[in-house]
């Protein structure tokens, strides 16, 4: 018994002794990392922002903006923006990018949001800091998912833009997707929950953009698209449903000559939390030519009008269309907006594009003269990152319509 007790003793002190160095052993060593903890932090993470890109921009602008009525604008301002896009890794990359704005002078100057010069013309470009971009993206198997602030322009930007010619420019708080799993068809659709505009105010948005581009034609590309925009927090009046169709395209007709065409229709209905009941109508028409370093076009762009409510466009890049003098900003005429338009570009020695525009404004109803516009733009590209613009608008008023201005700008861009 004795003995065995002994033996007893001996094999638990043994057992005690083993288990204590075993774990002496363990405590001693360096604790391990997950293996997928490491790739994740040590691969995936480092390569997704070593391989990243960097992206600056900076617009130096002069604006001087004088409308009758008003006192003369004169605008002096610097923009810059400046934003990191990570590199994919598994599909999955992001971005974020911040923006400011500063007037360069004194604010009383000119009328934009925030500033104390009300009797001075209006230039909208207020001084500002905001994050302009910041969002996540996912991409495979033909589809590209993207889910934050972002940038928006369908087409020509006539009916969702990002009004890009302003100093601060419209971006939109929405989750995209976009797939192009069928060959020649892109689908295209943004639930937009939040606009960012360029006077540095949000609208509230219950919105809903699709667009199917078809490029398998062989007389051009083939759009359809809807609009469903809803601001219940207002303005109210611009909620809206529209649904268009166009057909763009161009054909060579030699080495020297080339033909282009654009033909477009929409319907537009009350939407959401508007509490009016109309039907108005938008249709384009756009033929024009090229001959070596010669081009003309000709345009007649109607937004129609029902019962005193003009077709809407509050997403649009609206500085892009119906002249850059911009009288037509606000809204659509209650009586409708007709624009008879000629277009033509040059290149100048140096390589210097010019290009001149005239517009003629009347009433879709009655078909009311109400401008003339001529606009005139030269740009020149300086250095790989560098260009500088001038640009004059010249609009005439019948005194039926907005009120006569002049608008000149010269700036300087530069992108890395």
């Amino acid at each position: 018994m004795k003995t065995n007790r002994m033996i007893r003793t001996s094999t638990q002190a043994l057992t005690a002794g083993l288990v204590l160095a075993a774990a002496a052993d363990v405590y001693a060593q360096e604790p391990s990392t997950p293996a997928w903890l490491t790739k994740m932090f040590d691969e995936n993470v480092h390569s997704a922002l070593s391989d990243g890109k960097f992206n600056l921009n900076a617009r130096l602008r002069y604006e001087h903006a004088d409308q009758f009525g008003l006192k003369p604008s004169d605008a002096f301002t610097i923009r810059t923006r400046f934003g990191f896009t990570t590199a994919p890794v598994h599909g999955l990359n992001a971005m974020i990018e911040g923006e400011n704005t500063k007037i360069l002078g004194p604010n009383v100057n000119y009328a934009a949001p925030g500033n104390n010069a009300p009797a001075h013309t209006t230039v909208l470009d207020p001084e500002l800091t905001e994050i302009n971009r910041a969002w996540l993206a996912w991409s495979g198997y033909d589809t590209l998912i993207k889910a934050g602030r972002q940038r928006i322009i369908h087409d020509g930007a006539r009916f969702l833009g990002n009004v890009g010619w302003r100093q601060a420019e419209q971006t939109f708080d929405a989750v995209r997707l976009n797939n192009k799993s069928i060959a020649d068809l892109t689908i295209d659709y943004s639930y937009i929950f939040n606009v960012k505009r360029v006077n540095d105010t949000n609208r509230d948005s219950d919105s809903h953009a699709f667009n199917l581009g078809y490029t398998g034609l062989p007389i051009g590309k083939l759009t359809a698209y809807s609009y469903l925009l809803d601001f219940p927090d207002g303005p109210t009046a611009q909620s809206s449903a529209t649904y268009g169709v166009a057909l763009k395209g161009s054909k060579p007709l030699n080495d020297d000559i080339k033909l282009s065409y654009l033909g477009e229709f929409a319907w537009q209905t009350d939407y959401g939390a508007n509490v009016a009941d109309y039907q108005a109508e938008y249709y384009h028409l756009n033929a024009g030519a090229s001959y070596k370093a010669f081009t003309l076009a000709a345009g007649y762009e109607v937004l129609g009008t029902d019962d005193n409510v003009g077709f809407y466009t509050p997403l649009a890049t609206l500085a892009k269309w119906n002249g850059w003098a911009d009288a037509f900003l606000a809204a659509t005429p209650a009586g409708g907006l007709r624009d008879t338009y000629v277009s033509g570009t040059v290149k100048l020695p140096y390589g210097i594009p010019l290009n001149v525009t005239y517009h003629h404004f009347s009433t879709d109803i009655g078909g009311v003269d109400l401008a003339d516009e001529i606009d005139v733009t030269v740009t020149k590209k300086l250095t790989k990152n560098l260009s500088a613009l001038a640009r004059f608008a010249h609009f005439d008023g019948t005194g039926a319509g907005p009120a006569d201005r002049d608008k000149f700008w010269f700036q300087f861009d530069y992108n890395f």
